[in-house]
């Protein structure tokens, strides 16, 4: 093949550090577009986002010139970067770790459905039953002890 030909569609759940309730509804609505523009530099555009106070979830089209861990610690790194500067004394962390999930096209509009639908979802379920459903449907093996550092 003389090109390239990809569709990396990854589910991303990133919580804030120690799932504080820092994602307010002011914080999401300028953070969010900022972490689009991120993703878009990184030729890995984001066709989802949308969270709650304490995580947020996308839907990228990873580029194949960037590794998944690298895409992620460039998304939170620059957010928080950003933000951190713009709001001193409203400052963004962002917990160690993450989920990721492959998405296949398939599925796609259900999981951006399941993206912008997140504010309803979570008046029904935590961030903790959502990440360990999310783990169980993608057959992930985990240990509670450590899920939550």
């Amino acid at each position: 093949m003389g090109h390239t030909h990809t569709r990396n569609l990854i589910h991303i759940v990133t919580s804030t550090k120690d799932r504080r309730a820092l994602l307010t509804p002011p914080v999401r609505a300028a953070l969010f577009p900022y972490m689009i523009g991120i993703a878009q530099n990184l030729d890995s555009p984001l066709l989802a986002i949308n969270g709650v106070d304490d995580h947020v979830h996308v839907l990228a089209d990873l580029h194949p010139s960037i590794a998944l861990a690298e895409f992620i610690g460039k998304l939170k790194a620059n957010a928080s970067r950003w933000w951190n500067a713009e709001h001193p004394r409203a400052r963004i962390a962002w917990q160690r770790g993450y989920g990721s999930f492959s998405v296949s096209q398939s599925k796609a509009d259900d999981v951006i459905a399941y993206i912008h639908a997140q504010e309803a979802h979570h008046r029904k379920t935590g961030f903790q039953d959502e990440l360990r459903a999310l783990l169980r449907l993608h057959k992930i093996e985990y240990d509670e002890k450590y899920l939550w550092d």
